[in-house]
């Protein structure tokens, strides 16, 4: 497949999951001294001396005061430490298409790509990026220091061509003071503990509008957490067959339809529900039960902070029927451009960010969940609701790091919460609603994987296995 056709399969929809993240090389870019007078950079090699190397990071989305502040603080720190200049640009989602082709086609723009973990597959079947698998366990840490969910977005087929930068762990946040007046104060540890404490509440408190709060609109990653729950997944462990309809995927399909269709205990109203309505109305006491990402704090009042407090617990999400217990792992890795003419230097500063008290700085900043296991082990993250998302960290699983994937075949996800929702608010569901929507799903995952080519070479994803 042709460089700009797979970059074109990358965009589709207008980047429609928000969990990709890049960044780049500014030519020209203000930064801040110690004294916060802004001072003007200019990465232009002609103008630096023999010494001094200057690389660039580049950043796909909206630059708020957090993000700033916490990478002007890694970049401090990595310079103090090896005499190493980092640039940083965020881009916009309605320029990153422009500039990430401009980039492959013209061998010019930053050192550094962040990339979002579904993207990554496509990426690498550019050929652009170095190929990292020697650098592992010398320049950047081994498999065993990242935590598994993250680790497994690195690459694919024995290589790895992204390091795990930050977490988009999705653990099971909960009313704590709910569950346990239902008879779980851990909360629920199995689907059926789900459904019976769910119910529980549901009738102690029939106020609540949604027990469990499942948008039906936008991010869908809970899909996958169900899946893989029930120990099932999107493609084949050789990446040529779409299974979105096997066995495994139509029972943990069924389950969360029946929390809609027979006990209420998921309201209707999430039909119409974001993501980030699902944790509004989480603190505003009308749900119960989320499935969320550590930046839900986000969204809280401290008046509604204050209300919750101690009342708030958060921990892996429940095993399905097949022993099987895993959560969706998003976040975004660092791909190094093969054009990059300082790649060790690029190098070293990607090592430096996922040093454990780097990742902690992250988590402090923005809410990202670290992609290290010994950043959770620092003080700063044995506080408040970080243990709980260690937790959910160790439980964590991804979408399949496959080519045709991102922005092709994961667009799917989406249409079936969207024809699940639309048969049940219709009154058109039925006991075979399921099982059409998941063969016809699939019908259309097994085309667009045919259309990509099928399974890449070397391709190798297991399926999750029980683990507990």
């Amino acid at each position: 497949m042709k460089v700009r056709q797979i970059i074109t399969i990358l965009f589709i929809g207008g980047l429609m999951f928000s969990s990709l993240v890049a960044c780049g090389k500014p030519e020209e870019i203000d930064t801040q001294d110690e004294t916060g007078a802004i001072t003007e950079e200019v990465s232009d090699s002609a103008s630096q001396t023999q010494e001094e190397v200057t690389i660039g990071i580049w950043e796909l989305g909206t630059e708020t005061d957090a993000s700033r502040r916490y990478i002007e603080e890694a970049i401090s720190g990595f310079y103090e430490e090896t005499g190493i200049n980092v640039t940083y640009e965020f881009i916009s989602w309605d320029d990153a298409y422009n500039r990430i082709v401009a980039a492959i086609a013209s061998n010019e723009g930053a050192d550094i790509l962040q990339m979002g973990t579904t993207w990554v597959a496509t990426m690498i079947s550019t050929d652009a990026f170095v190929d990292l698998t020697d650098d592992i366990g010398t320049i950047f840490p081994d498999e065993d220091a990242f935590t598994p969910g993250a680790w497994a977005t690195s690459g694919f087929g024995g290589k790895v061509y992204a390091i795990p930068w930050f977490s988009d762990v999705r653990a099971m946040v909960y009313r704590s003071d709910l569950w346990a007046e239902a008879g779980y104060p851990n909360g629920p540890q199995t689907w059926e503990e789900l459904q019976t404490g769910a119910q529980k509440i549901h009738e102690l408190h029939p106020e609540i509008e949604s027990v469990i709060g499942l948008g039906g609109q936008g991010f869908s990653h809970y899909v996958g957490s169900f899946f893989w729950q029930n120990c099932g997944d999107f493609i084949s462990p050789d990446g040529g067959t779409a299974t979105f309809n096997v066995p495994e995927n139509v029972q943990a399909t069924q389950f969360w339809v029946d929390r809609i269709v027979d006990d209420g205990t998921v309201s209707l109203t999430n039909s119409e529900w974001t993501y980030d309505d699902v944790i509004a109305r989480f603190w505003e006491g009308d749900v119960a039960t989320m499935f969320a990402s550590p930046a839900f704090v986000n969204n809280a009042t401290e008046e509604q902070l204050a209300v919750l407090e101690g009342k708030i617990d958060v921990t892996a999400q429940p095993a399905g029927y097949n022993d099987c217990q895993y959560n969706f792992v998003g976040g975004s890795d660092l791909m190094l451009f093969k054009f990059s003419t300082h790649q060790e230097e690029a190098k070293q500063f990607m090592a430096y960010l996922t040093r454990p008290e780097i990742q902690v700085l992250k988590a402090q900043y923005e809410n990202d969940s670290p992609a290290v296991k010994a950043a959770y082990d620092l003080v700063d993250m044995t506080e408040g609701y970080w243990p709980g998302f260690a937790v959910a960290a160790q439980h964590g699983f991804h979408f399949p790091i496959h080519p045709a994937w991102g922005g092709n075949v994961e667009s799917l996800v989406p249409e079936l919460v969207t024809d699940i929702w639309t048969a049940i608010v219709s009154g058109d569901y039925a006991n075979s609603t399921v099982q059409n929507i998941l063969d016809a799903i699939n019908a259309d995952a097994q085309q667009k994987l045919n259309d990509a080519g099928g399974a890449p070479t070397n391709y190798d994803s297991p399926w999750p296995v029980p683990n507990i």
